[in-house]
C-alpha cells in the first residue's frame, strides 16, 4: 500500500507541473511578431504610423505619415530582448476573437494590428481599431500595454518617429 500512494504522489506531483512547462513552450515556439500602430486621422506633421518586426535578434522599425516613409531601420536587440517581446503576447493575452460589430459613424481613431507565429504559420493575425472609447475588431487582450512595452524595448523608440 505504501509504494503505491508514494507512487501516486510522485505521478501527481510531476503532473503539477506540466501546466508551467508548457506555458514556457508556448512562449518559445514563436519565433516572429509583428505589431502595426496606426494613426489617428490628423494632420501629416502630426500624424505617426508604424510597423515593428520583431524576430531572431533584430526588430524591423518602419515609422510614415500618410505613406511618407519617415524611418526605415533594422535594429539588432538582441535574442534576448527579442524573446521578451515574444512573451508580451502570453502575458498581455493576445489572441483573436469573433470580431464584433463594425464602428458605424464612429471615426478618427487609432489602430492596432498584430501578426505573430511560427515560420510561415501565422498563430494569430487581427486588427483592433479605438474609437470614442470602444473597441472594434478581431483582437483581444491589453494592446494599449503591449504598444508601451514593445516600444520601450527599442532603445530611444521615440526618436524613429521624427516628431517636429
Amino acid at each position: 500500500m505504501r509504494t503505491v500512494l508514494t507512487i501516486f504522489l510522485v505521478a501527481f506531483l510531476l503532473g503539477c507541473d506540466e501546466p508551467s512547462n508548457e506555458k514556457e513552450q508556448t512562449a518559445m515556439e514563436l519565433d516572429y511578431l509583428v505589431f502595426e500602430f496606426h494613426d489617428s486621422s490628423v494632420p501629416p506633421p502630426y500624424h505617426r504610423s508604424y510597423k515593428l518586426s520583431f524576430k531572431g535578434e533584430v526588430v524591423h522599425a518602419i515609422v510614415d505619415s500618410y505613406g511618407d516613409v519617415l524611418t526605415d531601420t533594422v535594429i539588432n536587440l538582441g535574442t534576448e530582448k527579442v524573446q521578451k517581446a515574444l512573451v508580451m503576447i502570453e502575458k498581455y493575452k493576445v489572441t483573436n476573437k469573433e470580431k464584433n460589430e463594425e464602428s458605424e459613424g464612429c471615426s478618427g481613431g487609432t489602430g492596432i494590428s498584430v501578426r505573430y507565429g511560427l515560420g510561415d504559420e501565422a498563430l494569430c493575425k487581427g486588427y483592433v481599431y479605438f474609437c470614442a472609447g470602444d473597441q472594434f475588431g478581431d483582437l483581444s487582450g491589453d494592446l494599449t500595454g503591449l504598444k508601451h512595452e514593445l516600444t520601450n524595448l527599442i532603445p530611444n523608440f521615440s526618436s524613429l518617429l521624427k516628431e517636429e
